[in-house]
């Protein structure tokens, strides 16, 4: 029973390493997209206010609602938007992944 127990584990540690960035980005996403003004007239505002690097501070939720943080996790996510339309994943300042983004209204 033990080994059972230790691979559920195991292929757990290796779905939460993509969860995280893949949670990052949804968040990232969304907030963006709350803090946007619906009635603005030009429609680079808000990818230009999304472009930069964002460090992941936290991560809060899931069915557990745990919170994940660099400390408790031992290693630092960030993304780093691009223009055009480019965001790339490092974890640790390692890039793990490039890909491309797009605003759908």
């Amino acid at each position: 029973m033990g080994g059972r127990v230790h691979r559920v584990v195991e292929r757990w540690k290796g779905v939460k390493a993509y969860a995280v960035p893949a949670l990052i980005l949804v968040v990232l996403l969304a907030s963006a997209a709350c803090a946007s003004n619906p009635t603005a007239s030009d429609d680079d505002e808000l990818p230009q206010a999304l472009l930069g690097t964002w460090t992941w501070i936290q991560s809060t939720g899931g069915i557990a609602g745990t919170t994940l943080t660099p400390e408790s996790e031992g290693y630092a996510r960030a993304l780093i938007f691009t223009s055009p339309n480019q965001v790339e994943v490092l974890r640790d300042g390692v890039s793990e992944a490039t890909t491309t983004f797009e605003f759908v209204p």
